[in-house]
């Protein structure tokens, strides 16, 4: 079942049709996740929306909750080959996610809720 799901991941962060760019392997992971570890899921989506709510950056919401959920896994004695597919999954988000990274160091990574394009004032 782990590496159907990884599959699954891998797929949707890498789309074939979307020239191996975009993809939605967050929500797939979640899908995966919650019938794999329900409880670290549901963990993991709490650091998520706090993240959110305090940053409003989802690209550092979804690194955050990634990483958290395989230590959580672990804390709550999960299998070692589930701890290992979900530290594999963050991984691989916390490496699709790089630009994010580049651009939340660099201080321009859009904030969720932000307007753009208000530059320029109205007279």
């Amino acid at each position: 079942v782990g590496w159907v799901a990884l599959a699954a991941v891998l797929g949707h962060l890498y789309p074939l049709f979307a020239g191996f760019r975009g993809g939605k392997g967050i929500a797939t992971g979640l899908g995966v996740f919650l019938g794999m570890m329900p409880l670290p899921t549901v963990l993991a989506v709490g650091i998520w929306v706090v993240c959110l709510a305090l940053s409003r950056y989802v690209s550092l919401s979804s690194i955050l909750a990634s990483l958290s959920l395989p230590l959580i896994a672990l804390l709550t004695a999960y299998p070692p080959v589930q701890v290992a597919f979900g530290t594999a999954v963050a991984l691989l988000v916390s490496y699709r996610h790089w630009e994010n990274v580049q651009r939340l160091l660099a201080g321009t990574e859009d904030k969720i809720g932000a307007r753009k394009g208000l530059e320029e004032e109205i007279p």
